[in-house]
């Protein structure tokens, strides 16, 4: 399918970011679309197109000429016809915008988060290997390293993880992580907000307080977390979960704290991703001591 997208010329370019023809076969029949801070007019010269709410008791919405959608304030589904005829116009944005999706982890070179036990060796030995503290951007009464004295980074590393923890929104875990550190006492390393996935809810009684909110499925995760998170970052774990997200389209940047050390097996990364995914080339690159902190924009 080609794109072909042109910003338009004043004063028409102060409200609009680009009008744009997509024209042919569809690599992907369905397409997840986020949240977005502006409105979208399409017109449809093919066969028709279908919305799916992302509750799916709603039935879909079929367009055969053309629609104009205003600020989306939830998930939606895209569905392309086999061939495509479209012409669109996207405003620019106003009202409300949802904050970036990353992916993040400390991982080995050769791909790994922990063994098979769950044990994550020297990835995490970075921490604790300089002279600069740094706070986590939750609760700052909870020692979330470990160790009872808490994070000491390198001053590069510091410089790097600071803007980011202070700009969590939300974090999306799988419940194996939430059982491995029990959800860190309801008090996260970052953000106010923590969204799991799980098929099981939420343990009875377990910190009512907190801002922790259970649900089984990953788009549903996704969803909740923007809603909570507004216009700062989603931070989403990396390993099984991750990967499920990452493969439903609903990553935005992959985030690696790469370690000099080869497990050989364990936990990966990607958890059981299947298939090929396109990435930016390195748009962040840091050097810290005993690690490389890279960042990946996830090519659409």
């Amino acid at each position: 399918m080609e794109y072909v997208g042109r910003v338009p010329a004043p004063p028409l370019d102060q409200f609009i970011d680009d009008v744009y023809c997509l024209t042919g076969v569809p690599r992907h029949r369905r397409m997840n679309v986020p949240p977005m801070p502006s409105a979208h007019l399409f017109i449809n010269l093919g066969e028709p197109a279908r919305l799916w709410d992302s509750d799916p008791s709603v039935p879909p919405e079929v367009f055969t000429d053309g629609w104009f959608m205003g600020v989306w304030t939830r998930r939606f589904l895209f569905e392309h016809p086999a061939r495509v005829r479209l012409v669109g116009v996207h405003f620019k944005p106003w009202g409300m915008s949802v904050g970036t999706v990353i992916m993040h982890n400390a991982v080995s070179v050769d791909g790994f988060i922990a063994d098979a036990n769950d044990d994550v060796g020297p990835l995490h030995d970075w921490y604790f290997n300089g002279d600069t503290p740094i706070a986590g951007g939750g609760d700052q009464q909870y020692d979330h390293s470990g160790a009872g004295s808490g994070f000491k980074l390198s001053r590069a590393s510091a410089e790097y993880v600071r803007p980011i923890w202070e700009a969590v929104g939300a974090i999306v875990m799988g419940r194996a992580l939430f059982d491995l550190v029990n959800g860190w006492e309801g008090r996260p390393p970052a953000g106010d907000h923590v969204i799991v996935v799980s098929h099981r809810p939420k343990p009875e009684g377990w910190h009512p307080e907190a801002s922790y909110h259970f649900v089984d499925d990953v788009t549903a995760a996704i969803d909740k977390a923007q809603e909570l998170a507004g216009e700062r970052i989603v931070s989403v774990n990396a390993g099984d979960v991750g990967g499920q997200i990452l493969t439903a389209g609903l990553v935005d940047e992959v985030a690696m704290d790469v370690v000099p050390v080869v497990f050989g097996s364990g936990k990966r990364y990607f958890g059981g991703i299947d298939g090929q995914h396109l990435l930016e080339g390195p748009h962040v690159v840091t050097q810290g001591d005993g690690v490389l902190h890279l960042r990946f924009k996830v090519r659409r």
